[in-house]
């Protein structure tokens, strides 16, 4: 839309003297609410994402002087999604861009988040949180995704609900690992183990959602543990155990002290895949992994891919 059809749909709705002259009126601000909310769903339809924000913003600021906390942080946070609209769409034509929707989004986003916490709605603080850093990491800027889900759980732990970090936790582990952070993301993982009750409970006792998230959480942390490669001092006494008994070819499935969550054929496959990863024997490695990669998710076969890469090949390969 050019800059003489945006005049026009502006001049439609009247606008913008009509509107300061009513902000500045106090029992007014419920009407210039409800004109600006319109211009914004009009301007939103017409694809003027930023404009459309702008009014919403105006809407929040309207609903914080009529004393409506509710109101102004559900306006506040529509005015987020739209600047982060605008921006995946940016990012999306791989367009030039200053990130200046995304750090408006930040903004109204901080605001919303600073009043759901005053209300003592903590959970939708959380939300609103993790909303923005998903965002974040679909535009590639995983580390101010990390900075993100960090914060959702600083206030989950006033909050403390069990489940939802849980779902925090995943998340900012694979924020670490589209940061590159491999460590903090295999620490991440097992402090996901932990706080889930994984290493005191038998795999058959866990319930559907945990059984699965115990096995997404043992395959990263295998392959995190195959390319950063700690010492034997580094590691955690869980991560020992489990790294022993995937790189022990002696090791049993039922005779050794370590319990996978995986199943047998995801377990014979994957320990075969580490076998020959720890034995640098490539055409073992290359069949291993074939056989490993159905099993896999997006995430583990990129980290899987990396150590196949790495794996010492002649060029016949």
């Amino acid at each position: 839309m050019d800059m003489s059809s945006i005049a026009e749909t502006i001049t439609k709705f009247g606008l913008p003297e009509k509107i300061r002259q009513r902000l500045s009126q106090r029992p007014a601000c419920a009407d210039a609410a409800a004109e600006l909310y319109a211009l914004s769903r009009q301007l939103e339809s017409d694809d003027l994402r930023i404009f459309a924000a702008a009014c919403s913003e105006g809407v929040a600021a309207c609903e914080g002087t009529a004393e409506n906390p509710v109101a102004e942080a559900e306006a506040l946070v529509r005015a987020a999604r739209l600047h982060m609209e605008e921006e995946k769409e940016t990012y999306k034509l791989s367009l030039p861009t200053t990130w200046d929707s995304l750090y408006f989004a930040i903004d109204n986003i901080n605001k919303a988040t600073d009043i759901y916490e005053n209300l003592g709605a903590t959970h939708l603080a959380v939300t609103t949180l993790l909303e923005l850093a998903r965002v974040m990491l679909k535009l590639a800027r995983p580390h101010d995704a990390i900075q993100t889900f960090l914060k959702a759980l600083d206030l989950n732990k006033a909050q403390n609900g069990t489940r939802e970090r849980l779902v925090i936790l995943r998340s900012l582990a694979d924020a670490y690992i589209q940061a590159s952070c491999l460590v903090d993301a295999l620490n991440t993982y097992e402090e996901i183990c932990v706080l889930a009750g994984f290493l005191k409970t038998a795999p058959g006792k866990l319930p559907g959602y945990y059984h699965k998230l115990a096995q997404k959480c043992e395959t990263r942390q295998i392959l995190l543990l195959l390319i950063t490669e700690p010492t034997p001092k580094k590691m955690s006494h869980y991560h020992s155990l489990m790294f022993s008994y995937f790189t022990d070819p002696r090791a049993s499935v039922d005779g050794h002290s370590y319990v996978s969550f995986l199943d047998l054929v995801g377990l014979l496959r994957m320990k075969d895949f580490v076998l020959a990863i720890q034995q640098k024997d490539f055409p073992r490695v290359l069949d291993a992994s074939e056989k490993l990669y159905p099993l896999l998710d997006e995430t583990e076969t990129a980290l899987a891919d990396f150590l196949v890469d790495r794996t010492p090949h002649h060029s016949g390969y």
